[in-house]
Parts: structure tokens; C-alpha cells; sequence
């Protein structure tokens, strides 16, 4: 594998950590940057736009596209496996459940 698409990997690796970790923690913790109160979540969002505008102007807009369509299904991949995983019961030996329902929780108000 040459470097420039293990440059592409690892910029698709950026923007899919970034978007999901975004969606994940968006409104579960807010801080002040600045005198402006914001949800830790939105500090990363700025990063997917970075990633997808090296991703268009170094690969092609089509490139670009396809990405921002695989993260667009992977953020409801992930609203899945989060669903499923409160829906289902608990083990009894599982710990953090209280803290996965509070983040879940959260998680589903953002969206």
C-alpha cells in the first residue's frame, strides 16, 4: 500500500472516530471556551470537515462523497448496536450500566 492511501485511511479513520465520538459524547458534558457554553461533542466536528476537505481536494470530490455516505450509515450502525445493547437485560456482573444508560440517554436526546 503506497502512502497516499494510507494518508486516505487515516484521514477516514479521523472523520469516522470524530463523527461518531461527536454523536456519542455531543451533549453529555458541556464546557466554556471562550465566555460560550458548548457541548463537548461539537469540538469535534470541526475535524470531520477538515478531514473531508483534504479528503476532496487530495482524492476527488467523489472520494469525499462516498465517505461522508459511509459515516452518514455508520452513525445509525451505531445508534443500533447502542439501541440494542439498552434493550437488551443485564448480565448481573456488567459494571457502568447506570453511567451506559445516562450516555445512551443522552446520546438519543441529540439525535
Amino acid at each position: 500500500m503506497n502512502f497516499k492511501e494510507k494518508l486516505f485511511l487515516f484521514l477516514s479513520g479521523i472523520f469516522l472516530t470524530s463523527m461518531i465520538m461527536g454523536n456519542i459524547i455531543g451533549v453529555t458534558k458541556f464546557v466554556e471556551i471562550f465566555g460560550l457554553t458548548i457541548p463537548i461533542g461539537t469540538l469535534a466536528f470541526p475535524v470531520t470537515f477538515l478531514a473531508t476537505d483534504l479528503i476532496c481536494e487530495l482524492y476527488g470530490e467523489k472520494r469525499a462523497q462516498n465517505l461522508v455516505i459511509v459515516g452518514f450509515f455508520m452513525n445509525f450502525f451505531m445508534l443500533a448496536v447502542m439501541s440494542l445493547g439498552n434493550y437488551l437485560d443485564d448480565a448481573g456482573i456488567s459494571g457502568g450500566t447506570i453511567i451506559y444508560d445516562e450516555v445512551y440517554g443522552f446520546m438519543r436526546a441529540g439525535v
